[in-house]
């Protein structure tokens, strides 16, 4: 699937509606300008999408939902009532939390009660109809064309372009969405939600052939992220589409936002950012923030957290957590001891790497106090971007230690190495890219000299090579792309011989993130898996035959070794 042609387009007057987790909740101002009929399909307890957008413009609006009734109002009365009870209860019994998530979630039955019994009031500005949108033939249903012929005002009295619909109908929205090709010309643009899209892709892209040949996409939601097939691929898509009538043809070229498949990431005007897939970590700080998470590790509890909640990372929440002024007066990021430097730019590119960063390396020291257990990770892995640099299994431990000292292959700025300076370790930080390389000073700057950044590559020999610059992204630097048309000569060397020319008496840890080089780093590196035996945590998504082929160059080099692979890395450790 060539998800490359649905590209979005750059619009100037793009702006959020709903709740800051509504994520794909982005249109534009001239979209709201135009519409004077709001047709709201899957009206849903946490979204607030429609209420942002009739205080922006009085429209008339149509909600539509069949799960929607008189009953299910009575049901949530039910269960507040039952639940402020509960609370006053275990209030007086001394039990304060369980007093308090009960009355939490009382209030949130209130609320969701409100907002569905505002909707089943007759009112001049709203109409509720109790069916769910489609062609088939139940009076449960009902069609596009039933809608424009029968519930909306006659269809000579509807102005070209003058209706917006958002769709959220679980599943639903391909058939109902061939239905509405007839009323193109009546819709100025909508926002779906597209459920199942791992396996609906083919639907999928049908109905989007249709579409984009009367509506550009404006923005794309992607959540809950997994790797099939070698890519990574959300589970649901929200689009917001934008009928080409009100696009001018010199705004297609004058500002096209950065869009990267691979990681899945959207750059949009800094008001209106949101990351656009499920960020484990910024799920969990909301979690500690809170005080619901406690260090003693409830994992369970913590994952059913993530299932309720799609939060994507905020930057300004980033920051509220995590940065800090040093002495200095400096601003530096702090991951428990681990610092890195706030770093201002012309672009979020460092800031957006960090947050994806935060999970691999940061969140299991600082948000489950370094439990790297085989039943953490494994669990954990499917949610973050490339999993852990840690794996424990009874005697089976690759994890940083005191006093180790650490090889971190692809620096990058240096935030591995920070996080092991911070546990007692020296490492040495291998970044080749010059303009990367300064940032890793910084970081060693602030991490008591316990880091030692070199300017070289690790390789299977000794010399110069050129390295292929990725200018959207400053840890994918590669030897092996020539697509890139930017790149830098720069000296590699190998393991064995930077060991040996540095008096090195010996090395812990080896941790590789080299963008496909790792096969040539383990190469050049047989001598140091021999003598010290170093735990290593090495990336294996670069290259389709990385997994197979590192394990097979490590127990050549030294038979003892055991090796776990995860979902993107190997563990090894020699008995």
């Amino acid at each position: 699937m060539n998800l490359k042609k649905y590209y979005p387009i750059g619009l100037n007057d793009l702006i959020r509606l709903g709740k800051n987790w509504d994520g794909g909740y982005v249109v534009s101002q001239r979209q709201i300008d135009k519409t004077d009929i709001l047709l709201s399909f899957g009206i849903n307890k946490i979204d607030s999408f429609e209420e942002d957008f009739l205080k922006i413009k009085k429209v008339k609006l149509y909600a539509f939902n069949g799960a929607v009734s008189s009953g299910i109002i009575k049901q949530l009365r039910r269960n507040a009532i039952e639940l402020f009870r509960e609370a006053i209860v275990y209030f007086f019994k001394g039990y304060a939390r369980k007093a308090k998530e009960r009355f939490v979630h009382g209030r949130r039955d209130v609320k969701i009660m409100n907002y569905f019994t505002k909707f089943l009031k007759p009112s001049k500005n709203y109409s509720f109809i109790n069916k769910f949108l489609n062609q088939f033939d139940d009076e449960r249903f009902i069609s596009f064309d039933n809608i424009f012929n029968q519930i909306l005002p006659p269809p000579h009295e509807i102005k070209d372009l003058s209706i917006f619909v958002k769709m959220n109908i679980e599943g639903l929205e391909f058939d109902a969405l061939s239905d509405m090709i007839p009323f193109f010309n009546k819709v100025n643009g909508l926002i779906v939600k597209f459920p199942y899209f791992i396996i609906k892709q083919k639907r999928f892209e049908n109905i989007m052939d249709t579409f984009c040949q009367h509506f550009y996409i404006t923005h794309i939601c992607m959540i809950k992220c997994m790797v099939v097939d070698d890519l990574e691929l959300p589970q649901e898509l929200e689009i917001t589409f934008i009928n080409k009538d009100l696009v001018l043809s010199s705004e297609l070229f004058a500002y096209t936002p950065y869009y990267e498949l691979s990681s899945i990431v959207t750059k949009l005007p800094a008001d209106i950012r949101c990351n656009n897939e499920l960020f484990l970590g910024s799920v969990l700080m909301k979690y500690v923030k809170n005080n619901i998470y406690n260090q003693s590790g409830q994992v369970k509890e913590a994952m059913e957290f993530l299932r309720k909640n799609t939060e994507g990372i905020q930057t300004s929440e980033f920051l509220k957590i995590w940065l800090e002024k040093n002495s200095n007066g400096n601003f530096c990021f702090n991951f428990n001891g681990a610092k890195l430097p706030y770093i201002i730019s012309n672009d979020d590119q460092i800031m957006d790497m960090l947050t994806r960063v935060f999970q691999d390396v940061f969140m299991f020291p600082c948000m489950l106090n370094d439990d790297y257990n085989k039943a953490t990770v494994e669990l954990l892995d499917q949610y973050m971007p490339e999993g852990p640099y840690g794996y424990k299994d009874g005697d089976f431990d690759v994890t940083v230690k005191r006093d180790d000292v650490v090889i971190d292959a692809g620096a990058w700025i240096g935030d591995f190495s920070a996080y092991a300076a911070s546990k007692g370790a020296i490492a040495y930080a291998f970044e080749p890219v010059s303009r990367t390389f300064e940032l890793l000073k910084k970081t060693v700057e602030l991490n008591d000299e316990k880091i030692h950044p070199v300017k070289m590559g690790l390789a299977d020999k000794e010399g110069e090579l050129p390295i292929y610059i990725n200018e959207q992204n400053s840890g994918a630097h590669n030897l092996h792309s020539k697509e890139r048309k930017t790149s830098e000569i720069i000296k590699i060397t190998t393991l064995d011989k930077f060991v040996k020319d540095n008096d090195i008496k010996k090395v812990d840890f080896i941790k590789a993130d080299i963008e496909g080089a790792e096969r040539d780093l383990l190469r050049g590196a047989r001598e140091v898996l021999r003598e010290f035996a170093p735990k290593l945590a090495i990336c294996t998504y670069h290259l389709p035959d990385d997994p197979d082929l590192l394990e097979k160059i490590i127990l050549e080099a030294n038979p003892r070794y055991k090796v776990v692979h995860t979902r993107k890395k190997l563990f090894a450790k020699a008995d």
